[in-house]
């Protein structure tokens, strides 16, 4: 017979883990970004405006991948959570009812910190993409405004 609980924890674990690897990839990609959107939007650079604008843009659709890479994991996310609170009321043993019931609220508790942490987590990316596509914007505003002064 399969153990639930190592079944949840090996679940959670590898939900963990591709939330952990976006966060990183993230973050890296942000780094590099932001020095890329930095480069490209100088106005001593010696790139002409069309090959920086055709630079942004190309940033802007890797940022538009990988918001729908962290949508994907938010959704698969969900999935595991619901079906691991399906499962919350499954306990093992022969104890009486008091302690079945006790049993329930910590696999509940549990389901709910962890919930609420890797939520957290998502909260952060989002931050993290929005703050990267309000700089993507402004760069393009900015090449906007300097192909305007050029003619």
């Amino acid at each position: 017979m399969v153990n639930l609980v190592e079944l949840w924890l090996a679940t959670t674990v590898r939900v963990l883990v591709l939330v952990g690897m976006l966060i990183i990839y993230l973050l890296l990609s942000a780094v590099v970004t932001i020095a890329r959107l930095h480069f490209a939007s100088t106005d001593d650079s010696d790139v002409s405006p069309e090959i920086a604008k055709a630079s942004i843009q190309r940033i802007q659709k890797h940022w538009y991948r990988i918001g729908q890479a962290t949508y994907a994991v938010f959704f698969l996310f969900g999935i595991v959570l619901f079906l691991v609170l399906q499962r919350v009321g499954v306990t093992i043993g022969d104890g009486n009812p008091g302690w079945a019931a006790n049993q329930i609220l910590r696999n509940f508790t549990f389901s709910c910190a962890f919930a609420a942490n890797v939520f957290c987590g998502f909260l952060v990316l989002h931050v993290l993409q929005w703050f990267i596509s309000s700089r993507i914007n402004t760069s393009l505003e900015t090449l906007a405004s300097v192909r305007l002064r050029q003619t």
